[in-house]
C-alpha cells in the first residue's frame, strides 16, 4: 500500500480542535459590580465552525495519510477518500454541537449540502466504505470528540484506509467497521482529526 508521507507535520492542541466544534453564542446575563443587564444576541448557531478532516495512522500519530476528499463514485454519490495535499480536501461543519446524537457532517454550503453517510453495521455486514452524498444531511450522530477526533455516536466504530479501485480509478478509501473486527490485510487504522479553518 502506498501513502503519501507528510513533509510536515500538524499538531493542534486540544483546545485549538474543540474550538472549532464549540457553539459560537448563547444568551445570558451580564454581571458587573455596579449593575446587572441581560441582553439578548442571535439564536444560538448550532452549527460548528468549518474545519478539514486529516488521517492520521492511528498506532503512529505522527503519520498523516491524507485529508478527507469526495471521489466521484456514481450521482449524487462519492465515496470518502484521502488525497495527499491538504489544498485538495472538502471542507464541512457539524450541524448540531449541543447534542452528538443528533449532530451530522456536512461539507459544501447550506444551498448544496453533500452529507457524510454510513450505514449501520450488522453481524453479516461488519465494515463499509464511508460515503458523501449531494443533497443530503448526512447520518444522525456523527460529531467531534473532545480530541478532536471523528466518531459516531450511534455505533462504536474504527476508521481504517485502504488504496483500492474504485469506479473511476484507485484511490485510498475510507472504512468504518465494528471495534472487535480485524482490519483487513494491507488496510491501515486510521483516526479522523478535524482542523479547524481559518475564516480569513
Amino acid at each position: 500500500m502506498h501513502f503519501a508521507r507528510a513533509i510536515t507535520s500538524l499538531v493542534l492542541s486540544v483546545n485549538a480542535a474543540t474550538a472549532a466544534v464549540l457553539p459560537r453564542q448563547a444568551n445570558g446575563t451580564i454581571t458587573n459590580t455596579t449593575s446587572t443587564s441581560n441582553y439578548t444576541l442571535p439564536p444560538l448557531d448550532l452549527n460548528s465552525d468549518n474545519f478539514i478532516i486529516r488521517a492520521q495512522q492511528f498506532n503512529d500519530t505522527s503519520k498523516t495519510l491524507g485529508y478527507m476528499y469526495a471521489e466521484y463514485a456514481y450521482p449524487p454519490g462519492y465515496y470518502a477518500t484521502l488525497r495527499p495535499n491538504k489544498t485538495e480536501a472538502i471542507v464541512g461543519h457539524l450541524t448540531d454541537t449541543t447534542n452528538a446524537s443528533n449532530s451530522s457532517l456536512v461539507f459544501g454550503d447550506g444551498e448544496y449540502p453533500q452529507g457524510f453517510v454510513l450505514y449501520n453495521l450488522l453481524s453479516y455486514s461488519n465494515a463499509s466504505i464511508a460515503q458523501i452524498f449531494s443533497g443530503q444531511q448526512g447520518t444522525k450522530g456523527v460529531f467531534v470528540n473532545e480530541g478532536g477526533i471523528v466518531d459516531w455516536a450511534s455505533q462504536r466504530v474504527a476508521w481504517y484506509a485502504c488504496d483500492q479501485a474504485l469506479e473511476w480509478g484507485r484511490a485510498t478509501a475510507i472504512w468504518y467497521r465494528w471495534m472487535n473486527v480485524t482490519t483487513p490485510r494491507n488496510c491501515v487504522d486510521i483516526q479522523l482529526i478535524a482542523e479547524f479553518v481559518s475564516s480569513n
